[in-house]
Protein backbone atom coordinates (compact mmCIF):
# COMPACT_ATOMS: atom_id res chain seq x y z
CA UNK A 1 0.00 0.00 0.00
CA UNK A 2 2.99 2.44 0.62
CA UNK A 3 4.35 2.10 -2.91
CA UNK A 4 0.71 3.18 -3.97
CA UNK A 5 0.20 5.53 -1.79
CA UNK A 6 3.48 7.39 -2.26
CA UNK A 7 2.79 7.70 -6.41
CA UNK A 8 1.57 10.47 -7.77
CA UNK A 9 -1.05 9.14 -10.13
CA UNK A 10 -0.99 11.67 -13.09
CA UNK A 11 -2.77 9.52 -15.06
CA UNK A 12 -5.94 9.12 -12.26
CA UNK A 13 -7.85 5.96 -11.46
CA UNK A 14 -7.11 4.73 -15.10
CA UNK A 15 -3.52 4.76 -14.11
CA UNK A 16 -4.26 2.76 -10.56
CA UNK A 17 -6.50 0.40 -11.98
CA UNK A 18 -3.72 -0.63 -14.62
CA UNK A 19 -0.74 -0.70 -12.55
CA UNK A 20 -2.90 -2.98 -10.21
CA UNK A 21 -4.17 -5.32 -13.45
CA UNK A 22 -0.47 -5.87 -14.28
CA UNK A 23 0.98 -6.06 -10.81
CA UNK A 24 -1.54 -9.12 -10.31
CA UNK A 25 -0.50 -10.96 -13.43
CA UNK A 26 3.48 -10.47 -13.07
CA UNK A 27 3.04 -11.37 -9.09
CA UNK A 28 4.78 -14.63 -8.05
CA UNK A 29 2.49 -15.52 -5.27
CA UNK A 30 -0.87 -15.07 -3.46
CA UNK A 31 0.07 -11.19 -2.64
CA UNK A 32 0.97 -8.19 -4.35
CA UNK A 33 4.61 -7.52 -3.17
CA UNK A 34 6.45 -4.13 -3.69
CA UNK A 35 8.88 -5.49 -6.70
CA UNK A 36 5.96 -6.27 -8.55
CA UNK A 37 5.08 -2.66 -9.07
CA UNK A 38 6.37 -0.95 -11.82
CA UNK A 39 10.39 1.05 -11.23
CA UNK A 40 8.27 4.47 -11.22
CA UNK A 41 6.16 3.58 -8.42
CA UNK A 42 8.84 2.56 -5.81
CA UNK A 43 10.82 5.21 -6.85
CA UNK A 44 8.36 8.24 -5.77
CA UNK A 45 8.72 9.31 -2.22
CA UNK A 46 5.40 10.02 -0.69
CA UNK A 47 4.82 14.07 0.46
CA UNK A 48 3.84 13.04 3.83
CA UNK A 49 6.85 10.43 4.56
CA UNK A 50 9.57 12.68 6.12
CA UNK A 51 6.80 15.47 7.27
CA UNK A 52 5.20 15.95 10.73
CA UNK A 53 1.71 17.66 10.14
CA UNK A 54 0.39 20.03 13.08
CA UNK A 55 -3.84 19.84 13.55
CA UNK A 56 -3.64 23.49 11.68
CA UNK A 57 -2.42 21.74 8.66
CA UNK A 58 -4.47 18.45 8.22
CA UNK A 59 -7.48 18.80 5.98
CA UNK A 60 -10.75 16.88 6.25
CA UNK A 61 -11.71 14.59 3.82
CA UNK A 62 -14.47 16.72 2.60
CA UNK A 63 -11.94 19.11 2.18
CA UNK A 64 -9.65 17.62 0.05
CA UNK A 65 -12.44 16.52 -2.43
CA UNK A 66 -13.17 20.03 -3.26
CA UNK A 67 -9.21 20.66 -3.45
CA UNK A 68 -8.92 17.47 -6.05
CA UNK A 69 -12.22 18.46 -7.73
CA UNK A 70 -11.06 21.80 -8.63
CA UNK A 71 -7.76 21.02 -9.69
CA UNK A 72 -9.00 18.17 -12.16
CA UNK A 73 -11.55 20.63 -13.95
CA UNK A 74 -8.62 23.42 -13.66
CA UNK A 75 -6.59 20.42 -15.64
CA UNK A 76 -9.81 20.24 -18.12
CA UNK A 77 -9.60 23.25 -18.76
CA UNK A 78 -12.97 23.85 -17.31
CA UNK A 79 -14.75 21.30 -19.22
CA UNK A 80 -16.95 19.48 -16.91
CA UNK A 81 -17.89 16.24 -18.42
CA UNK A 82 -14.11 15.33 -19.29
CA UNK A 83 -13.36 16.28 -15.22
CA UNK A 84 -16.12 14.07 -14.58
CA UNK A 85 -15.15 11.39 -17.03
CA UNK A 86 -11.63 11.74 -15.72
CA UNK A 87 -13.47 11.31 -11.90
CA UNK A 88 -15.06 8.22 -12.63
CA UNK A 89 -18.11 10.04 -11.38
CA UNK A 90 -21.79 10.92 -13.69
CA UNK A 91 -21.87 14.97 -14.68
CA UNK A 92 -24.33 15.54 -12.65
CA UNK A 93 -22.36 14.38 -9.08
CA UNK A 94 -19.75 16.62 -10.33
CA UNK A 95 -22.42 19.49 -10.86
CA UNK A 96 -23.81 19.04 -7.46
CA UNK A 97 -20.09 18.31 -5.92
CA UNK A 98 -19.19 21.79 -7.25
CA UNK A 99 -22.83 23.71 -6.45
CA UNK A 100 -21.67 22.63 -2.55
CA UNK A 101 -17.83 23.66 -2.79
CA UNK A 102 -19.31 26.89 -3.73
CA UNK A 103 -21.56 27.05 -1.04
CA UNK A 104 -18.13 26.49 1.44
CA UNK A 105 -16.36 29.37 -0.24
Amino acid sequence: MRVLSSYDWPGNVRELKNVIERSIVLSRGSVIEPEDFPEKLRQQQSPFSDTRMSDEQIMTLEEMERMYVRKVLEYTGGNKLQAARLLNIDPKTLRTKLADSESHN
